[in-house]
């Protein structure tokens, strides 16, 4: 199977812009995922499954079938 034409192949994200924007609107509040590159946890900002109308800023974290990488999803964060 072609791994670009994968159901599971996702592309991870970083974006100021888009980091930015949801601290904007939602302030302390707002959450991100986690992803493992090389070793390290990077926080990332969207999952995507292509690289089209990606933010002019994104960077890419890591791309491939997401059941193989270590990721944690976003998480609402309790009200104090």
């Amino acid at each position: 199977m072609n791994d670009a034409k994968s159901m599971y192949n996702r592309i991870f994200i970083y974006s100021a812009e888009e980091e930015q924007r949801r601290m904007k609107v939602h302030g302390p509040k707002a959450s991100f995922g986690t992803v493992i590159c090389k070793g390290v946890p990077k926080r990332y900002t969207s999952i995507a499954t292509s690289t089209d109308n990606m933010p002019s800023d994104a960077l890419v974290l890591i791309k491939g079938d997401i059941r193989k990488i270590k990721y944690t999803a976003p998480s609402k964060k309790e009200e104090e």
